[in-house]
């Protein structure tokens, strides 16, 4: 069944919001300091920028039958950097982590290409505020090993919306070094995909990190 014509406007009027929430509820219940949130949030705003422009173009491609060219990953993951680095300056880790998060969002809609959610706002801001958690658990895990941190403490929201494995190391406490043992594979930190865990470890995670 091919996507119905319709604008923007109207595909997101269609779908609405409801996978995502408002950056400020999304992170208010997380253990981080408020300004942890208000970093989050920021950059969060920013990076909704980023895949609302690739998922319109997207849309407007599939809407209008033209053949998206591969510059659109460049192009994207130029924005991206740009976003990211007026909070954190971008290393390979980010860069690849950047490249591997735009292949993924438009691989996943390339399978969906027919289904209004997939190009919508609430999906950018669902990308969006769980990867600005990632992006500043990353960074600071890296300040806090610069700060000669011995330890880390998993910190998971427990009201009822959290993962099995995440409520399961929700306290553990570690050496910084070491990798936290869910069911789905290894973790240094929330969002940590070095060691190639299962996706359903790490999407729209609101978990964070307590160092000693």
């Amino acid at each position: 069944m091919a996507l119905a014509k319709m604008t923007w406007d109207e595909l997101n009027q269609l779908v609405g919001y409801k996978i995502s929430e408002p950056f400020d509820e999304y992170y208010e219940p997380m253990r981080i300091t408020e300004e942890q949130k208000r970093k989050r949030i920021e950059l969060a705003e920013r990076l909704d920028e980023v895949f609302i422009a690739l998922l319109a173009e997207m849309f407007y491609a599939e809407q209008f039958g033209i053949i998206v060219n591969s510059d659109i990953y460049d192009r994207t993951r130029d924005s991206y950097l740009e976003a990211i680095s007026e909070s954190i300056e971008p290393d390979e880790a980010l860069f690849d982590h950047a490249v591997e998060l735009i292949y993924t969002t438009l691989e996943v809609l390339s399978r969906h290409k027919d289904e209004e959610w997939f190009y919508s706002e609430d999906r950018a801001r669902a990308i969006s505020e769980g990867d600005s958690n990632y992006l500043w658990a990353y960074e600071e895990f890296g300040e806090a090993i610069d700060g000669n941190a011995q330890y880390k403490t998993w910190l998971t929201i427990m009201d009822g919306r959290e993962r099995e494995s995440h409520a399961e190391v929700n306290g553990v406490t570690i050496p910084i070094d070491e990798y936290f043992e869910l069911q789905g594979g290894l973790l240094l930190y929330p969002g940590d995909d070095s060691m190639d865990p299962d996706i359903s470890e790490l999407a729209s995670c609101r978990c964070s990190l307590s160092f000693s």
